[in-house]
């Protein structure tokens, strides 16, 4: 992992890499999923609140990581097996970055938050599945 917390970190951040990739290896695909949704969240989240104190270098960089994410989940989607959920969940995957997009160019935190709520709903319903 490339964490640079200091050389007397690095042992406690390399341990921490090796936890997390342990975990993400044991974990199941709804696991995984949950996890994604998870950190998707909190970025959205962190987002939210660069833009609210005007941190614009930070937001940029977060809400990129959040398009990647959500291209991520668009890309693994099964559209021949997943049918009509594949292309539902392809459908709000778009919708949530275009309004991410929306919210990073006009500085509206109120559309992140419909966001996170949109990704919560599906994190909350993969909590029950898994």
């Amino acid at each position: 992992m490339a964490y640079s917390m200091g050389s007397q970190n690095k042992p406690v951040a390399e341990g921490y890499g090796n936890t997390l990739r342990h975990r993400s290896m044991a974990a199941n695909q709804g696991e995984r999923l949950v996890l994604v949704y998870t950190t998707l969240v909190n970025q959205l989240m962190q987002a939210q609140g660069y833009m609210e104190r005007h941190m614009w270098a930070a937001k940029g960089e977060t809400v990129g990581r959040c398009l990647d994410i959500f291209t991520c989940l668009q890309s693994s989607l099964d559209h021949d097996r997943g049918g009509s959920i594949a292309g539902n969940l392809d459908e709000l995957y778009r919708y949530c970055m275009l309004r991410l997009l929306q919210a990073s160019r006009s500085n509206e935190p109120a559309i992140i938050a419909e966001i996170v709520h949109l990704v919560k709903t599906l994190k909350s319903a993969w909590d029950e599945i898994v």
